[in-house]
């Protein structure tokens, strides 16, 4: 029992606020969602449904989320050894933010497919070609690294897989490094001898590398919660805060 109370102590209040700001950033991103639609009527049926597929897999993530905290914080009261299992929802948390990253990343590699700069040097479609291809490599890690989420254990779970959720992060990190820095060498490279302009597209660079730079942040600090509390769940917070982020910034 002394071991389970020590767990909770540890992570289990870090875990709830961890949920709490991913559901304020959440109700943030539907509102973002809701304005998109009612000042963009005009936008094609494509882009349209991208947004629709990305909200619906953002309030699947919110539901297992809660879901998980539910059976932390109440199922428990009956049952404390579920304190020290991994829950299928908390686990499929993962994916699904897997595949928020994908759908914003091809996005993003989209519109730098769509700039017209590849003909200002003779490495512009390597450059643009490299990001779809960290992307492809990022995706397939992960469902590589999918049939290994099967411990039941959190102590199992951090010991097994010590190694490989760390690189599957900092693989994230580096796709949206790498995608941040292409599209804003992109923006660069749009800019015209007018002074409105070029600073809307100053504006829109401060917004880019900000952005870009935050989430690659929050998957390396992830990466070292993990190493450093392996066996519990803090790091757990700052993920799905951080799958939030990478919308909402």
């Amino acid at each position: 029992m002394s071991s389970l109370t020590e767990l909770v102590r540890r992570s289990l209040g870090a875990t709830l606020l961890g949920v709490f700001l991913s559901s304020t950033l959440h109700g943030v991103t539907c509102l973002q969602a809701i304005l998109y639609f009612n000042n963009f009527p005009k936008d094609g049926r494509w882009l349209k449904s991208g947004v629709t597929v990305l909200m619906l897999v953002e309030f699947a993530h919110i539901a297992l989320c809660w879901h998980f905290m539910y059976q932390w914080c109440i199922t428990t009261i009956v049952s404390p050894d579920v304190l020290g299992k991994t829950i299928w929802s908390t686990l499929l948390t993962v994916p699904v933010t897997g595949l928020t990253e994908a759908i914003t990343h091809i996005f993003f590699i989209a519109r730098i497919w769509k700039c017209e700069w590849s003909a200002l040097f003779s490495g512009g479609m390597d450059i643009k070609s490299s990001a779809g291809v960290l992307e492809a490599g990022r995706i397939e890690f992960r469902l590589i690294l999918q049939p290994r989420y099967r411990y039941p254990l959190w102590v199992e779970f951090g010991t097994h897989l010590k190694a490989w959720i760390p690189a599957m992060l900092l693989m994230s990190s580096i796709t949206d490094a790498a995608i941040t820095c292409v599209l804003c060498f992109c923006l660069h490279q749009s800019r015209s001898t007018f002074k409105q302009t070029d600073t809307l597209i100053t504006i829109i660079l401060q917004y880019t590398l900000g952005s870009g730079f935050m989430t690659a942040i929050g998957d390396l600090i992830v990466v070292i919660l993990f190493f450093v509390f392996p066996e519990d769940t803090r790091y757990l917070a700052v993920y799905e805060v951080t799958s939030k982020c990478k919308i909402y910034i």
